[in-house]
């Protein structure tokens, strides 16, 4: 796992662990759960441009972790393999969406819809 994904108190947390705390320059995000639009397992709806890496790290195929800025729009990813990726969509914050690699994407994404719609 390199990222962890929970809702605590009407707010979407997400932690980077282990390693990826260094890479992404990042400890830990929050965001109220009324601004989280979607979330999607469906790899389709991986953005096709990372954009400039602002904060973070890069390597090609290997580690995209970080802040990136592309098309007027803010994005944080954390993944590697990019196989057991959430796609989380943002409204009224400063990153646009989250790219994150988790352990159980399906998982992850059904309980944010189902904060989404209480």
């Amino acid at each position: 796992m390199i990222s962890a994904v929970d809702i605590y108190d009407q707010k979407l947390v997400v932690r980077f662990v282990g390693w990826s705390r260094l890479w992404a320059l990042k400890s830990q995000l929050s965001f109220p759960i009324e601004n989280v639009l979607s979330a999607t397992h469906d790899l389709g709806a991986l953005p096709r441009r990372l954009g400039f890496r602002v904060l973070g790290t890069w390597i090609p195929k290997i580690i995209t972790a970080g802040t990136f800025y592309w098309n007027k729009e803010w994005s944080v990813w954390n993944i590697r393999s990019g196989k057991n990726c959430v796609v989380i969509r943002l409204r009224n914050e400063k990153y646009s969406y989250l790219v994150l690699e988790v352990d159980d994407p399906s998982e992850i994404a059904a309980r944010i819809t189902a904060a989404i719609s209480n």
